[in-house]
């Protein structure tokens, strides 16, 4: 709500020259939903992040325990995981960002229509405007889905590391157990704590993914925050 605050301060100062470029429903939806991504970050990110870091720590020290060779093998998956978000951390925020952007259009032709309803009602220009708001919504769908495509194919990438990795242990662990070295038991310990270091490990990419989503509300903020106005008044006046 400060976030908001500063926004709505922001665009009564900035000038006319600008508010006759941008609608008023779009900036509507930046005050009223784009600021909401501090929470976002906060509560879905941040705090999760947090938790999963020493929840990674404590099974990390367990895992090493057991096996120090496995519980290195096991972590050979965080470059993998890397690799996954460098190459989908910019599509997701760009997809994000055009998700905004057409929810923006939705809340400017429902401002439009509500603020000259009389004007709307004496011309019956009802239908006109029924398929305005379909189109905007048709395209806030289009670009939904775009943005969910690049999310899942980035999960799906997650998932397969993961299962890379699991697939790693069992073999060399079956190597260790072949050998005499570790016993069938202490590989099964090892499998069934492996779970609980890779949740935190997923958790910590997902939370990544949620950032770069509200990275387009945060951008559509800072976007105003930023903009230098045209026209200033003197100082004192």
């Amino acid at each position: 709500y400060d976030l908001a605050a500063d926004l709505f301060s922001k665009l009564q100062q900035l000038s006319l020259h600008f508010h006759a470029r941008k609608s008023v429903g779009d900036n509507i939806r930046r005050v009223t939903g784009d600021c909401g991504c501090a929470a976002v970050i906060v509560k879905d990110a941040l705090l999760p992040a947090i938790s999963s870091v020493v929840s990674l720590g404590l099974m990390f020290g367990i895992l090493w325990r057991i096996d120090s060779k496995l519980t290195l093998l096991a972590l050979a998956v965080v470059p993998l995981m890397g690799l996954a978000f460098a190459r989908y951390a910019q599509p997701m925020m760009d997809r994000s960002y055009e998700q905004q952007e057409a929810e923006g259009k939705i809340y400017d032709v429902v401002e439009q229509a509500f603020s000259a309803i009389a004007i709307v009602q004496a011309f019956g220009g009802e239908g006109f405007n029924e398929k305005r708001f379909a189109g905007a919504t048709q395209d806030t769908l289009v670009a939904t889905r775009t943005l969910t495509r690049v999310q899942l194919q980035f999960k799906i990438l997650m998932g397969a590391a993961t299962a890379l990795g699991t697939a790693a242990i069992i073999w060399v662990g079956a190597q260790h157990a072949w050998a005499g070295a570790l016993s069938v038991g202490a590989i099964v310990l090892f499998l069934s704590y492996l779970g609980s270091l890779y949740a935190p490990l997923e958790a910590l990419a997902y939370t990544s993914s949620t950032i770069q989503g509200a990275a387009g509300s945060a951008r559509r903020v800072w976007e105003v925050l930023q903009t230098e106005s045209r026209v200033t008044d003197q100082h004192g006046a």
